[in-house]
């Protein structure tokens, strides 16, 4: 097993530009930064533009960018999907990133507000309404 991972790794990281548009799922890659990738292949989709609001849909990895105040609504989340967002830029404008229509991270809040470099937030689909927060990496607040 633990040469069949080794194997794996080195094919995402030695595969270039033939990988460089989809992930190992064969999801292509919408966002501006399509070079980057983790060992797993997972392409961040990185949103930095804060002229209109953004709405992410079929991602599990989400890197918020830009100085400026962003607004990213996700729109859709399965139960059994886990989904990891985090700030890469050190703004302390408060980037905002809500949850669709009907669905909760803890029964109440639909908004997470992120205002610091690295915060990071990690959960997962329990339901067709709610998350279950798995990781809360800084200080990612709820309203």
């Amino acid at each position: 097993m633990k040469r069949f991972l080794v194997f794996t790794a080195m094919l995402c990281l030695f595969a270039g530009s033939a990988m460089a548009a989809e992930n190992l799922f064969g999801l292509t890659q919408r966002g501006p930064n399509v070079a980057v990738k983790n060992m797993l292949g997972f392409l961040p989709h990185v949103v930095s533009d804060n002229s209109t609001a953004q709405v992410v849909q079929d991602e599990s990895f989400i890197v918020l960018d830009n100085t400026s105040a962003l607004t990213v609504g996700i729109a859709d989340v399965d139960p059994g999907q886990i989904v990891v967002i985090t700030q890469a830029d050190n703004g302390t404008a408060g980037h905002t990133v809500s949850l669709p229509a009907g669905m909760t991270f803890n029964g109440t809040t639909v908004n997470a507000t992120f205002n610091s470099e690295n915060e990071t937030l990690i959960f997962m689909g329990i339901a067709d309404d709610r998350v279950a927060i798995i990781e809360n990496i800084g200080a990612v607040g709820f309203e």
